[in-house]
């Protein structure tokens, strides 16, 4: 039997340090979309109550993420579904590698979000 090759998901890819950033995007982009995001960062409660709402309206929010091989930059997005049609597409946080070595010269080899407002697409 061959054996299934696992997919690889973003966020294997980048840093821990990062999901807040990436989460914050989420939130803002289903609060433009009419849901209350209100405290859904703190709270599981709130976070229930907004996927209840999501699933109610009959759509589904998906995080996408693409790796430029050459700048090894990382662009997240979301995109808001409802049954196969898209019917959002969020801006993109776009995460540069800081410049440095991969021969662990003080973590300076880590992902940062994108400071420039032109690089989130």
């Amino acid at each position: 039997m061959a054996r299934k090759k696992k997919e690889i998901d973003i966020f294997d890819v980048i840093p821990s340090e990062v999901y807040a950033a990436i989460d914050k995007l989420g939130y803002s982009f289903l609060s433009e979309q009419g849901y209350n995001t209100e405290g859904a960062q703190e709270s599981d409660e709130v976070r229930t109550k907004l996927k209840n709402a999501i699933r109610k309206r009959g759509e589904e929010l998906r995080y996408f993420g693409a790796v430029d091989k050459g700048s090894k930059a990382i662009l997240v997005w979301f995109e808001l579904y409802k049954g196969n049609e898209r019917k959002a597409v969020s801006q993109g946080l776009k995460f540069i590698p800081k410049p440095g070595g991969e021969n662990g010269d003080d973590g300076e080899n880590q992902e940062r979000p994108s400071a420039s407002s032109e690089d989130n697409a």
